[in-house]
């Protein structure tokens, strides 16, 4: 954006869902780029949906729970069943993930250990690689934290878990001419990928 337009100043906020959509509702913030998913509520905004990605679970590649799952005939049933053995680390309370896992978890009966929240996928991955649990994983943080032979990725089948990673507005908001052309680049910048 800046090479296109170098004279544009853009301010960037980062925070939880539940912040971004606060600066939104408040006339604080123009548009917020956030992953939306249809478990979660999103009348009172307007989205343009830049690519669609699924959360994995990222489980320790050695836990004596996974790699029973792995050498048993139970691995052709849903890994979530995995969460009854081994802990959680979750994201926290306003985040859009953990609104969609608890979602998820609610909808198999699943209740989970969970033993430590954080607010940094990064933090929750290195955390899985040293042994201590589980946590859920959009597909591009795994794609960047790997730690191979540490940290092993499971998708779900379960539609409740993919989202769109998209720009919104407050659906009432005019979006000004510096948003639109924010909201341009983005769409431009991901349909070349």
């Amino acid at each position: 954006f800046h090479e296109k337009y170098p004279n544009i100043e853009l301010e960037l906020l980062e925070g939880r869902s539940i912040q971004m959509r606060s600066a939104l509702m408040e006339g604080k913030i123009d548009v917020a780029v956030m992953n939306l998913s249809k478990v979660l509520n999103t009348t009172d905004l307007t989205s343009v949906s830049i690519f669609e990605e699924k959360n994995l679970l990222a489980v320790p590649s050695n836990h004596p729970e996974y790699l029973k799952y792995v050498n048993t005939k139970k691995n052709h049933t849903n890994p979530l069943f995995l969460l009854k053995r081994i802990p959680l680390l979750s994201t926290k309370p306003g985040q859009n993930l953990t609104t969609i896992v608890n979602y998820v978890l609610n909808k198999n009966n699943i209740e989970a250990n969970v033993i430590l929240e954080t607010g940094n996928l990064t933090t929750a991955i290195n955390l899985v690689a040293t042994g201590l649990g589980c946590a859920f994983v959009p597909e591009e943080g795994a794609s960047v934290c790997v730690h191979p032979g540490f940290v092993t990725y499971l998708t779900i089948n379960d539609p409740d878990l993919k989202w769109m990673l998209s720009i919104v507005h407050r659906k009432d908001a005019y979006v000004n001419s510096i948003a639109q052309l924010f909201i341009n680049t983005a769409l431009e910048i991901w349909n070349k990928k």
